[in-house]
């Protein structure tokens, strides 16, 4: 092990090497809080227990038996990992949240540990190295740290596919390149965009090789596609189909995102296009591009005096792809953070000594320490802890279902899905069951997406026995939400009325409104 030099390093690389320490301490403490809160950290968390726990049950989740209510958007290999390993230690008898917010807190220490050995591999500087681990910890955030989502490992493979791109020498490797990009896609479906930064860098670098990874991608999505589809029927129609009709867009959700970035990272910016400045200054003129596939096939496509770096091509890539999803609405800085952020803090931080000038590296040093890690560190990951009074509203609607369950209770609201599934309840919104309503029957889908118009029939099905049910009065208590898909006016018009309206905190969100609903008949 190669020991630290500490007599080689300045007052601004002992500040950064400090600053990051205490960022670390606060990841660390913070995490614990997030990590053993008995309460959901994100209003859709539940979901990924949900399709772990049917995995665990040895049921297919995408098979349209149990669908609805049963429903999940996003790839399976988190989730199915997840029950592998939890069958393992099932000895241990921990709690399944606990375990999945630690296979995402994992995650994100993966993406920090693989972000600081690129640095270090490029720089040999601890520093940078683990300045750029810090900044890159913020891809665990999802209105909070240690919530249960997959997106953590999709970060880390999709890095871990830059990684491994840049130093492809054989074909065994570019074949586990591609293996890792199709990987990326049934771990959540966007990460799969890694594949268009891996092509153009390897444009620069040799036809053939960039031949042999599209040829090499294509078998490896068609094998794990007809074996997928043949063991998941409904995967596609549900990852794809589904999946793209349930976003909406808003043009000023992306600028109010793009202007956060520009706010506390605009260090890192700065230096991004000092560094690329200085390093592709004198290209011009020097291009050369050579389509010829014969003998020169292993010379690059586009030939440059300077060699473009894999990140840079994945920062500009990323850029471009966050203006058309940052406009999704149901999400917040997710796509900057896990996309955008650990690659433009790789290849600022491993191309920063390009400066000459000592002045200015120091001056953005202390600027990406000041803003674009405690930015992170205090305003957003550092939680404000419950107070008695938001404690006191769970337990008091926790008394409240205690006596319910007994009564035919049913829960609409994904926030106390935990709660049903540990009393033994049905589970009838996991927090993504609301979306299956969002595709609609569609002669042309059904031709290439046969499974997708089955779960629109299924689900328009058990939505009339549902509304059937309500407006005869068959269930006696209803638990929703204010963003249920049981709306309140609906449940009013059927002739129901609240008992109960709680308050709850989930996360760094705004506190949601849960109700209690009973035939008003009942009550009078």
């Amino acid at each position: 092990m190669q020991r630290i030099n500490f007599k080689k390093f300045n007052s601004v690389g002992y500040f950064c090497l400090g600053a990051s320490a205490v960022y670390c301490l606060i990841f660390i403490i913070y995490s614990f809080y997030w990590l053993i809160s008995p309460y959901p950290n994100e209003y859709r968390e539940f979901a990924n227990i949900d399709i772990t726990r049917m995995f665990l049950e040895g049921k297919n989740p995408y098979d349209t038996v149990n669908i609805p209510p049963f429903f999940y958007v996003y790839g399976f290999v988190v989730p199915l990992l997840t029950s592998w390993l939890y069958s393992l230690i099932s000895f241990i008898h921990i709690d399944m949240l606990l375990f999945q917010r630690l296979i995402a807190l994992s995650g994100t220490i993966l993406c920090g540990w693989i972000s600081a050995k690129e640095v270090k591999n490029q720089t040999n500087s601890i520093v940078y190295a683990f300045l750029a681990f810090s900044i890159t910890l913020i891809v665990g955030w999802s209105m909070g740290l240690c919530v249960a989502l997959p997106n953590t490992l999709g970060v880390f493979v999709m890095l871990l596919t830059l990684y491994k791109a840049k130093r492809i020498k054989t074909i065994t490797d570019i074949c586990g390149v591609s293996f890792l990009t199709i990987l990326s896609f049934f771990i959540k479906q966007y990460f799969v965009i890694v594949c268009v930064p891996v092509f153009i860098w390897l444009l620069f670098r040799s036809k053939k090789q960039a031949l042999y990874y599209v040829l090499f991608s294509i078998f490896c999505f068609i094998c794990a596609a007809s074996f997928i589809n043949y063991l998941y029927p409904a995967f596609f129609s549900i990852a794809i189909v589904h999946h793209l009709a349930i976003a909406s867009h808003s043009l000023s959700h992306l600028i109010k995102q793009l202007a956060v970035t520009g706010l506390f990272y605009f260090p890192l910016l700065l230096l991004f296009l000092l560094v690329v400045y200085n390093r592709y200054k004198n290209i011009s003129g020097k291009i050369i591009i050579s389509f010829n596939l014969g003998k020169d096939r292993n010379s690059p496509l586009i030939k440059l005096s300077e060699m473009p770096d894999i990140y840079a091509i994945s920062v500009c890539v990323y850029f471009i792809v966050i203006l058309r999803l940052g406009m999704h609405e149901g999400a917040y800085m997710t796509y900057i953070y896990q996309l955008f952020i650990p690659v433009l803090a790789i290849y600022t931080l491993s191309s920063i000594d390009i400066l000459k000038k000592d002045k200015l590296k120091n001056v953005v040093l202390i600027g990406t320490v000041l803003f674009s890690l405690y930015h992170i560190g205090l305003f957003i990951n550092i939680p404000r802890e419950m107070n008695d009074r938001e404690k006191s509203e769970w337990e008091s609607l926790y008394k409240i279902l205690d006596v319910d369950k007994t009564k035919g209770v049913q829960i609409y609201s994904p926030l106390l899905a935990k709660y049903a599934w540990d009393n033994q309840l049905p589970v009838w919104n996991n927090g993504q069951t609301e979306y299956i309503s969002t595709l609609q029957n569609s002669s042309v889908i059904s031709h290439i997406f046969p499974e997708a118009n089955k779960i629109a029939l299924k689900n328009r099905d058990w939505q009339l026995q549902l509304h059937q049910q309500i407006s005869t009065f068959q269930i006696p208590v209803i638990i929703t939400d204010n963003l249920s898909f049981l709306t309140s006016s609906f449940l009013k018009q059927a002739g129901y009325c609240i008992t109960d309206s709680v308050s709850l905190k989930a996360g760094t969100t705004p506190n949601y409104t849960v109700y209690r609903w009973i035939p008003c008949q009942v009550r009078n």
